[in-house]
């Protein structure tokens, strides 16, 4: 199994609600009768100070079943519906801030379906010229925080470390060095859990909204 995600920015003049209403009514419909995905889900900031801190205005995941299953999308998107994607993601998204990566992952716990608990999470930068994948990937280390993990109220929490940009990162910008996924049972655990990052010097979990299929634990 191969996870790519992206951070997506909406076009200029388009608000957050109509970059989701978009995405969801249109894009999304597109992408699942057109392409072939293991698994599809977006996310998205719930409060414009969550978009902010976060740099973003979508979160995507793709998962694929293996190299393969890419490669036939990548050569379907070299042709007539690869335009097709390319025009509809002009109506509402800013394309050349967004970035994708492909990533390693751990998960700790069972992830639950989309909905069903609070999810927030995390992002930390690199240095603006740093590449992923140069960084030690510290996947426990950098870890979803063995202590935190321990809190009351934590369901699962998910680490992902880019190991490859799938686009040009855009001119000046800051890459990914790990995502950090929280499934909380309230927001007086998320309270708590960003109390004890404060003083880890962590950066803040920010709630996200879910929706789509994802992979909730990979094969064996």
């Amino acid at each position: 199994m191969i996870k790519t995600v992206g951070l997506l920015q909406r076009r200029e003049g388009l608000d957050a609600t109509g970059f989701r209403e978009h995405y969801e009514q249109n894009h999304a419909p597109m992408a699942t009768k057109l392409l072939e995905f293991s698994g599809y889900q977006r996310n998205y900031p719930e409060s414009d100070r969550a978009r902010d801190e976060l740099g973003l205005d979508g979160f995507s995941e793709f998962w694929f079943q293996d190299a393969a299953e890419i490669s036939r999308i990548g050569e379907l998107m070299q042709g007539d519906i690869g335009a097709l994607f390319v025009e509809d993601e002009l109506r509402f998204m800013n394309r050349p801030a967004n970035q994708s990566y492909e990533v390693t992952e751990r998960l700790y716990g069972a992830r639950p379906a989309p909905g069903k608990v609070l999810r927030a999470i995390a992002i930390s930068r690199l240095p603006v010229g740093a590449k992923p994948g140069t960084r030690e990937r510290a996947l426990d280390s950098h870890d979803t925080r063995v202590r935190e993990r321990a809190i009351s109220g934590v369901i699962a929490a998910l680490h992902s470390v880019p190991d490859r940009l799938v686009s040009p990162l855009p001119a000046g910008a800051a890459g990914v060095g790990c995502i950090e996924s929280l499934w909380l049972e309230n927001r007086d655990t998320l309270a708590e859990c960003n109390r004890w990052r404060a003083r880890e010097g962590a950066p803040p979990l920010w709630v996200v909204e879910e929706s789509g299929t994802p992979i909730l634990a990979w094969p064996d």
